[in-house]
């Protein structure tokens, strides 16, 4: 990891545009004056490829296969393992908890990890799964999107 401080950019590696308005819109109100941020976390573990690659494809294989946490806020005492997701439901979820599990395997030294959804409009269900499963759920409400 890389973390730099935390300010807004012009784009957002491996974020959409509707993703990149949402981070943007967090960001903009300075929720965490002395965080630091890294993008684009790849975590895990990349499963073998299949036999028959061509060699463009394997050259490429663990950055395109390698699970990728949208933003890894680093605070004081605590990390948040932020998912990024307008209408966010039981997908982000699973992404917010799995990404989280798995950085705090693959970066022993961070602070406590916490699983974190970014959202401007959660789906049925998706508030009361976050607070029964510890997720913080950063819900902005809506918002412009480009």
């Amino acid at each position: 990891m890389n973390p730099q401080p935390l300010r807004p950019l012009h784009r957002y590696p491996h974020m959409a545009p509707a993703e990149s308005a949402l981070w943007t819109t967090l960001i903009t109100a300075n929720p965490w004056p002395a965080a630091l941020v890294d993008y684009d976390v790849r975590v895990g573990t990349t499963p073998p490829p299949p036999p028959g690659l061509p060699q463009n494809i394997l050259n490429d294989y663990n950055a395109l296969y390698m699970k990728r946490i949208d933003a890894v806020v680093c605070l004081p005492g605590s990390t948040l393992a932020i998912e990024v997701k307008p209408r966010a439901g039981i997908s982000a979820i699973g992404q917010a908890l799995c990404y989280a599990l798995l950085l705090r395997t693959d970066h022993p030294e961070l602070p406590e990890i916490i699983p974190t959804i970014l959202t401007d409009e959660p789906q049925p269900d998706t508030k009361p799964l976050c607070a029964v499963l510890a997720i913080l759920l950063i819900d902005l409400g809506p918002i412009s999107h480009p």
